[in-house]
């Protein structure tokens, strides 16, 4: 597990986003970007085939105009880059399942202490080895309670532990095994909905005591099997068993609790039979607890599914890199500009001129005779201007045409 850590803190340390692949994440629909694409591209290539017998500048105009409808492709397919992310949050969600009720302050743990003080101890070193992960707590006693969101705040879970102690006594309604069942459903059905590649861990902590009306029910944790991939069921406690204090409502404790039946100080016995069919129905191990210390070793068999969750998660994080194709876009749109500004110019220039043509020959055809006479006399004279000017005219049309 000590790899782990050093693989999560390693991350942490580097500066920026470092890339790793390349792949389309779409800015546009694919269905607007590819008809755009190929659409462009047959619009580019009728036009080249049609003005490539004009000159080398034609050629030119067309294959610009080509790069432009590329670079508007690009910007639309969204090249991404798969970057590793900086936050150091790792893809694992750690469910810690603490039993609550009056017996978990039995005095059988490590010689007399109580067993809450093993369940504080065995959680924060379960926190030391999953530094990065996401945390949740649920909490069960005569009810089942979600006491933690799933969360990445450590110090939220350290300052539960602190707090975590048993149920009031008086309003206790008995211990059952299966009462978080349905709550720790719910938790891994919606994890597993909105987080489908996250690895989700699970460590239940009890004496796997029931003692209510169901104490002769069946355990049934088996339907949470499909949804985890890991964890532990931590037992406390002791076969001989151990006498436990009340809780008042003040926070103190009280006497030690009797047994109703015998008015003899009533003890709390380990359930081991109890904890190892949950265990077995969940698919994970069964450790008996009985001191501090250990744990780290026991979460070892993780280490091969956090590696993989982190893997995929780096390999989903992309990036969009826009701004090349952009710029280059814009370069290219500015070049359009400055090409078209003497196309432009040479048309009204055209423009012009055959306004002009239009105007003289309405002027010449509606005068008296004798000025028609002038008038003709005059166009032949020039006939050698005219000429000259059609020529130009059909220059101008041609780089218009471009």
């Amino acid at each position: 597990m000590a790899g782990i850590r050093t693989h999560w803190s390693g991350r942490n340390n580097r500066a920026g986003l470092e890339a790793a692949s390349m792949r389309f994440t779409w800015l546009w629909p694919a269905f607007v970007v590819i008809p755009v694409l190929i659409g462009g591209l047959a619009v580019c290539f009728l036009g080249w085939r049609r003005s490539r017998a004009q000159g080398r500048s034609a050629i030119v105009a067309w294959a610009r105009r080509t790069l432009m409808v590329v670079a508007v492709a690009l910007c639309g397919a969204a090249p991404g880059v798969a970057v590793l992310p900086t936050t150091g949050v790792a893809p694992v969600e750690v469910y810690f399942v603490v039993d609550r009720t009056g017996s978990m302050a039995a005095e059988d743990y490590n010689g007399s202490e109580q067993r809450m003080n093993g369940v504080k101890s065995d959680l924060l070193e379960l926190l030391e080895a999953y530094p990065n992960a996401r945390y949740s707590i649920i909490a069960f006693d005569s009810s089942a309670t979600t006491q933690l969101p799933v969360t990445t705040d450590t110090n939220a879970v350290r300052s539960w532990v602190d707090v975590y102690e048993r149920e009031v006594t008086e309003s206790s309604h008995g211990s059952n095994m299966n009462r978080p069942v349905e709550r720790l459903d719910e938790a891994l059905t919606r994890s597993q909905e909105k987080n489908p590649d996250h690895v989700r861990l699970v460590y239940l902590f009890s004496d796997g005591e029931t003692r209510d009306d169901s104490a002769n029910a069946q355990l049934d944790y088996s339907g949470l099997a499909d949804k985890i991939d890991g964890g532990a069921v931590f037992g406390y406690g002791t076969p001989e068993g151990g006498q436990m204090k009340e809780m008042k409502y003040d926070g103190t404790e009280g006497n030690y609790i009797e047994d109703p039946d015998s008015n003899e100080t009533a003890l709390s016995r380990i359930d081991e039979e109890a904890l190892q069919t949950i265990s077995s129905q969940l698919g994970v191990s069964y450790e008996h607890r009985t001191a501090p210390g250990g744990v780290e070793s026991l979460t070892e068999d993780t280490t091969g599914l956090v590696a993989e969750a982190q893997a995929r998660q780096e390999s989903s994080i992309y990036t969009p890199r826009i701004w090349p194709f952009g710029l280059l876009l814009a370069v290219l749109a500015v070049w359009e500009i400055a090409a078209l500004v003497p196309q432009v110019r040479n048309m009204r220039e055209l423009t012009g001129i055959e306004r002009r043509r239009a105007g003289g020959t309405i002027g010449g055809s509606g005068g008296p005779g004798g000025v028609t006479s002038v008038v003709g006399g005059a166009a032949l004279g020039a006939s050698g201007g005219q000429i000259s000017g059609q020529r130009s005219t059909a220059k101008m049309m041609q780089e218009v045409r471009r």
